[in-house]
């Protein structure tokens, strides 16, 4: 955990120092929804120079009912059921376009029995990366060096299409705005392959460039 807690600022930081650590030379950073968000604080304070970011269905303005929602659905997926298959179902009924094979497999693999049932070992502290008190976060798009990418849920609540298309008019230099289609914002759960195939298709692109 960040030394100032969870908040998004002090999570750049540790992100660049593990970054700085690791010596790696210009990464290409990837990053969904919170974590796209925590990419623009690394990258657009200088904290990091990327060779590029791959932003996925996060939004830089402010939403207040759509931070409640995911607080709500954190809350529940930490609060469980009483058996894991039914805390699978707790899950599919609340994604109902999530890949069902995805859904089983990573919950199978990240809950944990508890004398009350089952559930998601998820840190409280992690709501506080939703706060907004950052900074102006379309300011920090456009300070990040070099390209950006940017995926949509084509039926995502949390990135309208008109932000996506002003996010990648904002960056500094951009590709295309990519749709995966039959998704709302939880991509990686509902259209696996479609997104590791953009990402992929991406990551050629900006290796290219360099």
């Amino acid at each position: 955990m960040a030394a100032g807690g969870y908040r998004i600022g002090e999570v750049a930081r540790s992100l660049a120092a593990a970054l700085d650590a690791l010596a790696l030379d210009k990464p290409i950073l990837v990053g969904h929804s919170v974590g796209a968000r925590l990419i623009l604080h690394a990258a657009g304070r200088g904290l990091v120079t990327p060779r590029a970011c791959i932003l996925i269905d996060a939004n830089p303005d402010p939403h207040p009912q759509a931070d409640a929602a995911v607080v709500a659905h954190l809350d529940l997926l930490r609060r469980g059921a009483s058996s894991l298959e039914s805390l699978i179902e707790l899950v599919k009924g609340r994604m109902p376009l999530a890949d069902a094979t995805v859904t089983r497999d990573l919950l199978r693999a990240m809950a944990k029995q508890s004398p009350g049932g089952w559930h998601l070992p998820l840190d409280r502290g992690i709501t506080q990366m939703l706060e907004r008190s950052g900074g102006d976060e379309w300011g920090l798009l456009a300070a990040v060096p070099g390209p950006v990418g940017v995926i949509r849920g084509a039926f995502s609540s949390i990135l309208p299409k008109a932000a996506a298309e002003r996010m990648v008019e904002t960056a500094r230099e951009s590709a295309p705005l990519e749709m995966i289609m039959r998704s709302g914002h939880a991509i990686l759960f509902e259209q696996p392959k479609a997104l590791a195939e953009t990402l992929a298709k991406l990551l050629t692109r900006f290796k290219a460039l360099s």
